[in-house]
């Protein structure tokens, strides 16, 4: 289990389905605090919509550590749809 290293050194959203954040919120991370090492954790479908925020990124200078987790699609909107009783749907890529 992963445990954060000191209070304040760890940022996660948690409930509200905000699909897309993490770069950005990851980047506001490292605007609030330049001199620390940012590490952003992604899904690939979340990565899917907003990867625009990596240009963002280079062009302020702001280096993040970007880690891209693939589970072939909307993992988190797949288990959502299953556990309210609904069949899933066009959450998924397949090769």
């Amino acid at each position: 289990l992963w445990q954060a290293g000191a209070p304040g050194s760890y940022h996660a959203e948690y409930g509200f389905s905000t699909m897309g954040y993490e770069i950005a919120g990851g980047l506001g991370v490292k605007m609030a605090k330049p001199d620390e090492e940012v590490v952003v954790m992604i899904g690939d479908g979340s990565y899917l919509m907003l990867n625009s925020e990596i240009a963002t990124s280079v062009m302020l200078g702001l280096k993040l550590t970007i880690v891209l987790l693939d589970n072939t699609g909307y993992g988190c909107i797949n288990r959502l749809q299953m556990a309210t009783g609904g069949a899933n749907f066009n959450n998924l890529l397949k090769d």
